[in-house]
Protein backbone atom coordinates (compact mmCIF):
# COMPACT_ATOMS: atom_id res chain seq x y z
CA UNK A 1 0.00 0.00 0.00
CA UNK A 2 1.33 3.42 -0.99
CA UNK A 3 1.31 6.48 1.26
CA UNK A 4 -1.65 8.06 -0.54
CA UNK A 5 -3.66 4.87 -0.05
CA UNK A 6 -2.88 4.90 3.68
CA UNK A 7 -3.98 8.53 3.92
CA UNK A 8 -7.23 7.87 2.04
CA UNK A 9 -8.10 4.81 4.11
CA UNK A 10 -7.28 6.61 7.37
CA UNK A 11 -9.47 9.58 6.37
CA UNK A 12 -12.27 7.17 5.40
CA UNK A 13 -12.06 5.31 8.72
CA UNK A 14 -11.89 8.54 10.73
CA UNK A 15 -15.19 9.61 9.14
CA UNK A 16 -16.70 6.21 9.92
CA UNK A 17 -15.56 6.35 13.57
CA UNK A 18 -16.92 9.89 13.92
CA UNK A 19 -20.30 8.93 12.39
CA UNK A 20 -20.63 5.96 14.72
CA UNK A 21 -19.71 8.11 17.71
CA UNK A 22 -22.47 10.57 16.77
CA UNK A 23 -24.96 7.67 16.60
CA UNK A 24 -23.83 6.50 20.05
CA UNK A 25 -24.31 10.00 21.46
CA UNK A 26 -27.82 10.13 19.97
CA UNK A 27 -28.63 6.79 21.58
CA UNK A 28 -27.22 8.14 24.87
CA UNK A 29 -29.95 10.77 24.93
CA UNK A 30 -32.62 8.22 24.06
CA UNK A 31 -31.45 5.89 26.84
CA UNK A 32 -31.41 8.72 29.40
CA UNK A 33 -34.97 9.72 28.43
CA UNK A 34 -36.13 6.13 28.65
CA UNK A 35 -34.48 5.71 32.07
CA UNK A 36 -36.38 8.80 33.21
CA UNK A 37 -39.71 7.51 31.87
CA UNK A 38 -39.15 4.05 33.31
CA UNK A 39 -38.18 5.14 36.81
CA UNK A 40 -40.95 7.77 37.00
CA UNK A 41 -43.55 5.11 36.13
CA UNK A 42 -41.97 2.73 38.64
CA UNK A 43 -42.09 5.36 41.40
CA UNK A 44 -45.78 6.01 40.81
CA UNK A 45 -46.71 2.36 40.38
CA UNK A 46 -44.84 1.17 43.48
CA UNK A 47 -46.02 3.95 45.78
CA UNK A 48 -49.66 3.40 44.73
CA UNK A 49 -49.22 -0.34 45.21
CA UNK A 50 -47.90 0.17 48.75
CA UNK A 51 -50.69 2.59 49.62
CA UNK A 52 -53.34 0.21 48.30
CA UNK A 53 -51.96 -3.02 49.76
CA UNK A 54 -50.75 -1.78 53.15
CA UNK A 55 -54.13 -0.42 54.21
CA UNK A 56 -53.25 -0.43 57.91
CA UNK A 57 -50.31 1.94 57.40
CA UNK A 58 -52.26 4.09 54.94
CA UNK A 59 -55.06 4.60 57.45
CA UNK A 60 -52.54 5.28 60.20
CA UNK A 61 -50.93 8.05 58.15
CA UNK A 62 -54.17 9.85 57.42
CA UNK A 63 -54.85 12.34 54.67
CA UNK A 64 -52.40 15.05 55.82
CA UNK A 65 -49.42 12.70 55.93
CA UNK A 66 -50.50 11.12 52.64
CA UNK A 67 -50.42 14.60 51.10
CA UNK A 68 -46.87 15.02 52.39
CA UNK A 69 -45.99 11.60 50.98
CA UNK A 70 -47.38 12.56 47.58
CA UNK A 71 -45.47 15.83 47.72
CA UNK A 72 -42.21 14.01 48.48
CA UNK A 73 -42.76 11.63 45.56
CA UNK A 74 -43.57 14.49 43.17
CA UNK A 75 -40.44 16.37 44.27
CA UNK A 76 -38.38 13.21 43.79
CA UNK A 77 -39.79 12.79 40.26
CA UNK A 78 -38.73 16.35 39.43
CA UNK A 79 -35.14 15.56 40.45
CA UNK A 80 -34.86 12.43 38.27
CA UNK A 81 -32.91 14.16 35.43
CA UNK A 82 -30.38 15.59 37.90
CA UNK A 83 -30.02 12.25 39.67
CA UNK A 84 -29.46 10.41 36.38
CA UNK A 85 -26.75 12.88 35.41
CA UNK A 86 -25.19 12.63 38.86
CA UNK A 87 -24.90 8.84 38.67
CA UNK A 88 -23.62 8.92 35.09
CA UNK A 89 -20.97 11.52 35.98
CA UNK A 90 -19.83 9.52 39.00
CA UNK A 91 -19.22 6.43 36.84
CA UNK A 92 -15.87 6.35 35.04
CA UNK A 93 -16.39 6.06 31.28
CA UNK A 94 -20.10 5.29 31.70
CA UNK A 95 -20.89 4.90 28.00
CA UNK A 96 -17.67 2.94 27.35
CA UNK A 97 -16.74 4.54 24.03
CA UNK A 98 -13.38 6.27 23.80
CA UNK A 99 -10.28 6.31 21.65
CA UNK A 100 -8.27 3.91 23.79
CA UNK A 101 -7.81 0.38 22.51
CA UNK A 102 -5.77 -2.33 24.21
CA UNK A 103 -3.89 -3.45 21.09
CA UNK A 104 -2.92 -6.89 22.38
CA UNK A 105 -6.36 -7.71 23.79
CA UNK A 106 -8.89 -6.10 21.46
CA UNK A 107 -11.45 -8.93 21.45
CA UNK A 108 -11.64 -9.28 25.24
CA UNK A 109 -11.80 -5.51 25.64
CA UNK A 110 -14.81 -5.28 23.31
CA UNK A 111 -16.48 -8.28 24.97
CA UNK A 112 -16.05 -6.86 28.48
CA UNK A 113 -17.05 -3.30 27.59
CA UNK A 114 -20.25 -4.21 25.78
CA UNK A 115 -21.52 -6.11 28.84
CA UNK A 116 -20.47 -3.31 31.16
CA UNK A 117 -22.78 -0.95 29.26
CA UNK A 118 -25.92 -2.76 30.39
CA UNK A 119 -24.45 -3.13 33.87
CA UNK A 120 -23.90 0.63 34.04
CA UNK A 121 -27.48 1.35 32.99
CA UNK A 122 -28.88 -1.14 35.50
CA UNK A 123 -26.74 0.35 38.26
CA UNK A 124 -28.19 3.81 37.61
CA UNK A 125 -31.78 2.52 37.70
CA UNK A 126 -31.03 0.64 40.95
CA UNK A 127 -29.62 3.82 42.50
CA UNK A 128 -32.62 5.82 41.34
CA UNK A 129 -35.05 3.30 42.80
CA UNK A 130 -33.25 3.49 46.15
CA UNK A 131 -34.47 7.09 46.51
CA UNK A 132 -38.03 5.79 46.58
CA UNK A 133 -36.92 3.28 49.20
CA UNK A 134 -35.99 6.19 51.45
CA UNK A 135 -39.54 7.58 51.14
CA UNK A 136 -41.16 4.18 51.69
CA UNK A 137 -39.16 3.75 54.91
CA UNK A 138 -39.86 7.32 56.02
CA UNK A 139 -43.63 6.80 55.80
CA UNK A 140 -43.70 3.31 57.27
CA UNK A 141 -44.33 1.30 54.11
CA UNK A 142 -41.00 -0.47 54.39
CA UNK A 143 -38.10 -0.80 56.81
CA UNK A 144 -34.41 -1.52 56.91
CA UNK A 145 -33.66 -5.20 56.72
CA UNK A 146 -32.98 -7.80 54.08
CA UNK A 147 -34.43 -5.71 51.22
CA UNK A 148 -33.26 -2.20 52.17
CA UNK A 149 -29.85 -1.81 53.78
CA UNK A 150 -28.90 1.34 55.67
CA UNK A 151 -25.81 3.12 54.35
CA UNK A 152 -23.69 5.04 56.82
CA UNK A 153 -22.46 7.58 54.28
CA UNK A 154 -25.91 8.41 52.89
CA UNK A 155 -29.56 8.68 53.91
CA UNK A 156 -30.48 6.76 50.77
CA UNK A 157 -30.65 3.01 51.47
CA UNK A 158 -29.17 0.35 49.26
CA UNK A 159 -31.46 -2.18 47.66
CA UNK A 160 -30.13 -5.72 47.98
CA UNK A 161 -32.18 -6.93 45.04
CA UNK A 162 -31.97 -5.80 41.44
CA UNK A 163 -35.09 -5.24 39.39
CA UNK A 164 -36.02 -5.87 35.79
CA UNK A 165 -35.76 -2.78 33.60
CA UNK A 166 -38.40 -1.97 30.99
CA UNK A 167 -38.44 -3.90 27.73
CA UNK A 168 -38.02 -0.64 25.83
CA UNK A 169 -34.92 0.31 27.82
CA UNK A 170 -33.50 -3.15 27.27
CA UNK A 171 -34.18 -2.91 23.52
CA UNK A 172 -32.47 0.50 23.20
CA UNK A 173 -29.50 -0.82 25.21
CA UNK A 174 -29.18 -3.69 22.72
CA UNK A 175 -29.22 -1.21 19.83
CA UNK A 176 -26.51 0.79 21.58
CA UNK A 177 -24.34 -2.31 21.98
CA UNK A 178 -24.64 -3.17 18.26
CA UNK A 179 -23.42 0.32 17.30
CA UNK A 180 -20.75 0.20 20.00
CA UNK A 181 -19.32 -3.03 18.57
CA UNK A 182 -19.11 -1.43 15.11
CA UNK A 183 -17.47 1.64 16.67
CA UNK A 184 -14.92 -0.49 18.50
CA UNK A 185 -14.07 -2.53 15.38
CA UNK A 186 -13.68 0.63 13.29
CA UNK A 187 -11.45 2.16 15.92
CA UNK A 188 -9.28 -0.96 15.97
CA UNK A 189 -8.99 -0.80 12.16
CA UNK A 190 -8.14 2.93 12.29
CA UNK A 191 -5.41 2.37 14.86
CA UNK A 192 -3.98 -0.48 12.76
CA UNK A 193 -3.90 1.70 9.65
CA UNK A 194 -2.09 4.47 11.51
CA UNK A 195 0.44 1.99 12.88
CA UNK A 196 0.99 0.43 9.44
CA UNK A 197 1.46 3.90 7.94
CA UNK A 198 4.10 4.77 10.54
CA UNK A 199 5.94 1.53 9.79
CA UNK A 200 5.71 2.22 6.04
CA UNK A 201 7.19 5.70 6.52
CA UNK A 202 9.96 4.30 8.72
CA UNK A 203 10.91 1.64 6.15
CA UNK A 204 10.73 4.22 3.37
CA UNK A 205 13.18 6.47 5.23
CA UNK A 206 15.48 3.50 5.81
CA UNK A 207 15.46 2.51 2.15
CA UNK A 208 16.11 6.08 1.02
CA UNK A 209 18.99 6.57 3.48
Amino acid sequence: MELNEFNNKIAENELKVNDLKIKLEELNNIIVNEMRNYIECKYQKDIESNVRENTKNTKRLGIENLRLLKQDVNELIETIPLLIQKYIDSSTNFWEYNNYIISDNEFNQKYNLKYQIKGNIRKVTDNLYAHLGFILIKYGYSEYGRYWVKQYDSDIPKCNYGHVVSGQLDKISDEYIVIFEKFHDSLVELNKLKKDKEEYEAIDLWERA
